[in-house]
C-alpha cells in the first residue's frame, strides 16, 4: 500500500443504500428477505425449479440434479442464525455438485434468495427513470421471473443501461457527488469501495473508481465451468449450464473463487494506498465482514477513519474489532435526513484534513 496522504476514499454498507436513499434492504430485513422467508418459497421458487430442475453433467459419468424440494425443508425447521452458521459447511459443494447435490441446493438457494431479495426494490427505483426501458421484464411493478431466468443476459444488460443519475437527488451519493465537483479542496476522491451489488456507489467518481467488494448483480458463478462471467462475457459454451449470481451475502465465509473478485479487492487497496482517510457511511464492522476488516485495519496503522454514526450509538465496537484508536467518530442524527448528514461529514472531513473551511 502507498503511502499517500493527499486523497479521501469511501467505504459504503448496505446503510448508505437503505432508507432514505434507495429503500434496498439491509440488516435483519435482508436476512429475513432470504432463503428463509415465506416470500422465497411462495413468489420464486416455482420458477428456480422450472429453469433449472434438470440433469447437469460434469462428464459422461458424474450427474446431478438441482434439489428444489429442500426450499421447504428449510424454512419448517432451521433458524436464520442456524443457515448463516450451516453455509459455512456448504460452500465446498460448488466445486463438485455432483457429491453433494443437497449441500449445492441450499448454497444454490442462498445466493438467489439474496439476488430477488435486492433486485425487487432496486427495479422498483429504478423504474422511477427508465420504465420505458425495463417494460420487457418488468412492467406495472411486476418482474417476469420465467423471462428473466430465460434470459438472464438480455435483463442484465437492461439493467445496467438503466439510467441511474438523479433517480434520487437527495441520496448520499449524488450530495456527495455534487459536494465534491461544487467545491474547491484540498484534496480529492480516491475511489470508492461498497459491499453493495448494484452499480448506484459508481455516481461519485465513476465505475473504474468503484471497487465492488461483495460481488456485483452482473455477475454470475458457473460451477460446471469453473468460471465467473459478466453477463457480458456469456456465450454459448454457457448454454444449458446452472448459475448462480456471484454475490456475498451475510455469511460469515466469504469464498472467493474468482480473479475478478480479488481485481476488486486490489482496486480497494490502490485507493487506500492513495488515501489519508477513509469515510465510512452505512457499514459496519462486524465479524462477518473481517475480509474487509484486515485490510482497514492496516490502513489504520498510520491513517484516519472517520465513521458517520448515529448520535446514539457507540463506535467502540469498531474499535475493538480494528484494534485501532485512529477512528474519528462522526455523529450524526439519521432522522434529520441526508443533506444535514452531509454537511456535518464534511465539516468532518476538512476537520481531519486540517483545512480552515469548506
Amino acid at each position: 500500500m502507498a503511502n499517500d496522504t493527499t486523497g479521501i476514499a469511501f467505504l459504503f454498507g448496505a446503510g448508505a443504500e437503505g432508507g432514505s436513499n434507495y429503500e434496498l434492504p439491509l440488516g435483519k430485513d435482508f436476512l429475513d428477505k432470504t432463503l428463509l422467508s415465506k416470500e422465497f418459497k411462495d413468489k420464486y421458487a416455482k420458477s428456480l425449479k422450472k429453469r433449472f430442475s434438470k440433469e447437469y453433467s460434469k462428464n459422461d459419468s458424474e450427474s446431478y440434479k438441482y434439489q428444489a424440494s429442500i426450499i421447504s425443508k428449510y424454512i419448517k425447521n432451521t433458524s436464520p442464525e442456524y443457515y448463516q452458521k450451516g453455509l459455512d459447511r456448504m460452500f465446498h459443494s460448488i466445486i463438485e455438485p455432483e457429491k453433494n447435490p443437497i449441500k449445492f441446493s441450499c448454497v444454490f438457494n442462498y445466493y438467489w434468495s439474496c439476488y430477488f431479495a435486492i433486485i425487487e426494490p432496486l427495479l422498483k427505483e429504478l423504474n422511477k427513470k427508465n420504465q420505458e426501458k425495463l417494460e420487457g421484464y418488468y412492467h406495472d411493478g411486476i418482474l417476469d421471473l420465467d423471462k428473466m431466468l430465460d434470459d438472464i443476459v438480455g435483463f442484465t444488460r437492461v439493467l445496467y443501461e438503466c439510467d441511474i443519475n438523479d433517480i434520487n437527488p437527495n441520496s448520499y451519493y449524488s450530495l456527495i457527488k455534487n459536494k465534491l465537483n461544487s467545491q474547491k479542496r484540498q484534496y480529492k476522491c480516491a475511489g470508492v469501495a461498497t459491499t453493495n451489488y448494484y452499480c448506484f456507489a459508481s455516481q461519485i467518481c465513476g465505475e473504474t473508481h468503484t471497487a465492488y467488494l461483495n460481488g456485483k448483480l452482473s455477475l454470475f458463478e458457473y460451477p460446471e465451468l469453473l468460471e465467473v462471467n459478466s453477463y457480458d462475457e456469456i456465450n454459448e459454451s454457457h448454454k444449458d449450464k446452472i448459475f448462480f449470481p456471484f454475490i456475498f451475502g451475510q455469511s460469515f465465509v466469504k469464498p472467493v473463487v474468482s480473479y475478478k473478485q480479488i481485481d476488486e479487492f486490489q482496486k480497494f487497496n490502490e485507493m487506500l494506498g492513495h488515501s489519508g482517510i477513509l469515510v465510512v457511511l452505512g457499514f459496519s464492522f462486524d465479524k462477518s465482514d473481517n475480509h474487509i476488516n484486515a485490510m482497514v485495519h492496516d490502513f489504520a496503522k498510520d491513517k484516519k477513519i472517520i465513521l458517520v454514526n448515529d448520535s446514539d450509538k457507540s463506535f467502540n465496537d469498531s474499535k475493538r474489532i480494528l484494534r485501532t484508536e485512529n477512528i474519528v467518530d462522526c455523529k450524526v442524527d439519521y432522522k434529520k435526513g441526508t443533506k444535514l448528514i452531509m454537511e456535518k461529514m464534511f465539516e468532518m472531513i476538512d476537520h481531519t484534513m486540517n483545512i480552515g473551511g469548506a
